[in-house]
């Protein structure tokens, strides 16, 4: 996504559209009906992804010693609300949780309400693309990723 959406792009790789050729539609894409890909660099792709993991891991560990990691909550179970009714309660469990370890005493209702009033509620298909749709040049990555133990991150 953040290469699609031209927050990543020249180091990581390029969005480009259908036939290859460099797409400028950017964060607008998901509101557009233009098929934008990512064509990725591998090598750095690859490099990044097992540095971001590490990085991850280490500031896990470290919140856990701290005893402020007792559970993770992934942004993209936030964020799932923007794929259908599934998604939209997983949105809510997950935000409920957030805001219970801010202190905070969350109301479901009223998160449901701010959550339905986002203009990407439900916007999103109720899966994720597989990457072979969404990653140009997958035949190069994929193998890297597979290599740097990273398989697994891969939707086919």
């Amino acid at each position: 996504c953040r290469v699609r959406d031209c927050f990543d792009e020249g180091h990581n790789g390029i969005p480009v559209d259908k036939n290859g050729k460099r797409d400028r539609t950017c964060f607008m894409r998901r509101w557009s009906r233009r098929v934008t890909r990512a064509r990725l660099n591998p090598e750095q792709i690859a490099k990044k992804l097992v540095e971001d993991a590490k990085e991850r891991a280490e500031t896990l560990e470290l919140l856990r010693k701290e005893g402020l990691a007792d559970e993770v909550i992934y942004s993209e179970d936030l964020m799932s609300f923007e794929r259908g009714s599934r998604g939209f309660m997983k949105s809510i469990k997950s935000w409920t949780k957030v805001l219970s370890k801010l202190g905070i005493q969350p109301s479901r209702a009223i998160i449901a309400d701010v959550l339905a009033k986002e203009p990407t509620a439900g916007k999103l298909p109720e899966h994720e693309q597989p990457h072979s749709e969404v990653i140009d040049n997958l035949e190069e990555v994929a193998p890297l990723l597979v290599e740097n133990g990273l398989g697994h991150y891969l939707r086919i």
